[in-house]
């Protein structure tokens, strides 16, 4: 296939290309196609997530991690997801073929419908091996498929599953999914620039040189070829797609982290994580949301403890004036997150990154290495010790979480040693601080399922006390086990370790 890299923002882009980032000005010779604004936007939070294009054309969608959606030009609201109890955080959009609604995708596959998008399951329940990435939508809006980091494809409604990656997997995970024309195929991409093609999909071609990790694909009206965006702001062009220009590596604040193409693959928005909007060929240029530099923002980035204290981290933090940027889900390790702590540590400007793994080693980028075990350890330090390098390299002061025992003695002797880890990594670095948070669940270091009620809580037992720890022994969630993170009812041991995990930074930003 015919491709062709774009680079380079230069005088030339004006014309019929109008061009705003957040933070910057527009360059544009011929004003683009004015079009009003149909509702009034939410205010987007850090971490934008996607754009996409209204059906028909006049509009976009852009969406943030929290499910917070903002339309311009003509693209209406029809709601969101901000404010919900989201078991994990928004990925991916799509928009209903009809114009009149959208879909979220959330990385542990749930799917969030809006306006006229129909509802046709989720994966919420599944326990996902591997976080959902990107979304897609069959033609005529009646299904859609989520592909996982992991290359897997889950197909819903009339959404048709064509097929997945088998056997051994591309190094790089999934980035994203593009469907056909027909709805009879789709393309899956890869942040190396990997291209795998399925169903009525034209064969791809592996991406060379993209200068940075793909982050997009978008496929052409007529299925004869796609675009890849990269962070960076390259946006490749492969079969008939045709070469607009890029922000490429004069984009001015922010990774980009989303492309959509206009109606008539005549041109394509780029978004950027600050919620930025770039536009190219006949893409009008028609709003952003930029963020306030103000803010001061502090990331949290855990597993299933993080994700169950979430929702009180964020409330308490956002008590003193401290913005939350969240990366959490059940079920990770640190290497699941390093590609969203690298790029939060530069674009968000965090003042201050709180980092909770207890030890999961079910992803695919923990290679099989059982808990425990040397190896184990060994790469915990390792994924630690760059989590740290990033972070303190981009100017962050780094927190590291140490999780409660467990009800058994062996999952607590494994947590004690990297407990100690943590304890010792930070010893060592002026930047990195160790938060005993699970103590705070604790009675003298001890495990214990219930604690003496705190002043602003009600007792839900005769003797003063409130349960602090699910029945599995290892998480907060009165009643049951819920990974998600969504708890039936009120849980003390999650809002008393979020409490351990924000107190530290809260007195360092003199909060």
């Amino acid at each position: 296939m015919r491709a062709t890299w774009v680079r380079t923002l230069a005088a030339a882009l004006v014309g019929a290309v109008g061009v705003v980032g957040s933070g910057g000005g527009a360059a544009q010779a011929a004003a683009p196609r004015q079009v009003e604004r149909a509702a009034p936007h939410e205010e987007l939070s850090p971490r934008v997530v996607g754009i996409v294009e209204l059906p028909g054309g006049g509009g976009y969608w852009v969406s943030d991690a929290r499910g917070a959606v903002a339309g311009f030009g003509a693209a209406p609201f029809v709601g969101s997801g901000a404010g919900m109890a989201l078991t994990a955080p928004v990925v991916a959009m799509a928009a209903d073929p009809t114009a009149s609604g959208y879909w979220l995708a959330q990385a542990d596959g749930g799917v969030l419908t809006f306006g006229q998008a129909g509802f046709f399951g989720s994966a919420a329940d599944d326990h996902l091996s591997s976080p959902v990435v990107g979304m897609a939508v069959t033609p005529d809006g009646g299904g859609y498929w989520l592909v996982e980091a992991d290359w897997s494809v889950l197909a819903f409604g009339d959404a048709l599953p064509f097929g997945t990656v088998p056997g051994v997997r591309p190094a790089a995970p999934a980035v994203g999914i593009a469907s056909t024309p027909d709805g009879q195929g789709y393309w899956l991409a890869g942040a190396d620039g990997t291209v795998q093609a399925f169903g009525t999909a034209i064969p791809s071609a592996t991406a060379e040189d993209p200068g940075g990790p793909v982050v997009g694909i978008a496929s052409t009206p007529d299925g004869g070829g796609y675009w890849l965006a990269t962070a960076s702001g390259a946006v490749g062009a492969f079969g008939d797609a045709g070469a607009y220009a890029s922000a490429g590596p004069d984009h001015p604040v922010a990774p980009i982290v989303g492309i959509a193409r206009t109606p008539d693959g005549g041109g394509y928005w780029l978004v950027g994580a600050d919620g930025g909007v770039f536009a190219f060929g006949d893409a009008p240029y028609l709003g952003g949301v930029p963020l306030a530099p103000s803010e001061v923002r502090i990331g949290i980035f855990g597993d299933s403890l993080a994700t169950q204290a979430r929702g009180y981290f964020t409330y308490l933090a956002g008590g003193v004036g401290l913005q939350v940027v969240a990366f959490t889900f059940g079920g990770t390790a640190v290497c699941d997150a390093l590609p969203a702590i690298a790029a939060d540590a530069e674009l968000l400007h965090l003042s201050a990154a709180v980092v909770q793994f207890s030890g999961d080693d079910g992803t695919p980028c923990m290679d099989g290495i059982p808990a425990g075990s040397p190896q184990f350890f060994a790469r915990y330090r390792h994924d630690i010790e760059q989590a740290i390098a990033i972070l303190t390299g981009a100017g962050v002061r780094v927190y590291l979480v140490g999780a409660p025992p467990t009800s058994t003695s062996a999952g607590s002797a494994n947590l004690e040693e990297l407990n100690q880890m943590y304890a010792g990594l930070a010893a060592g670095q002026p930047e990195v601080d160790y938060v005993d948070a699970g103590a705070a669940v604790t009675n003298d270091g001890q495990f214990t399922w219930r604690m003496t009620c705190l002043p602003i809580e009600e007792c839900d037992g005769p003797d003063g006390t409130n349960v602090v720890r699910s029945p599995d022994g290892v998480h907060f969630c009165p009643g049951t086990a819920d990974l998600s993170g969504r708890c039936s009812v009120y849980a003390s041991g999650a809002f008393r370790f979020a409490a351990a995990m924000l107190a530290p930074v809260s007195r360092a930003l003199g909060r």
